[in-house]
């Protein structure tokens, strides 16, 4: 039994691993900075999970070699979650 009260959804492909450990690129202050996460279901194209708050931004689709400090600027896809 899952308790999905407290789990925001994400797009599957924010969703990083390393290791064992998930995590998602969030935009902090026009920065990059990970977040662990943990997932507690999947559904198509979206993910619910733990560990990021309601409202984050976070990165769709990374690029290869983002890096924490790195510098982003957002775009407007339509696509809002939370």
């Amino acid at each position: 039994h899952l308790n999905l009260a407290n789990a925001v959804i994400v797009p599957i492909t924010a969703v990083q691993t390393s290791g064992n450990e998930n995590y998602v690129f969030a935009i902090s202050n026009g920065t990059a900075s990970t977040v662990k996460i943990d997932v507690l279901a999947e559904s198509g194209t979206n993910a619910a999970v733990e560990g990021v708050s309601s409202g984050t931004r976070v990165i769709v689709n990374p690029p290869p070699g983002l890096l924490v400090g790195s510098a982003v600027t957002t775009s407007q896809s339509g696509n809002t979650n939370g």
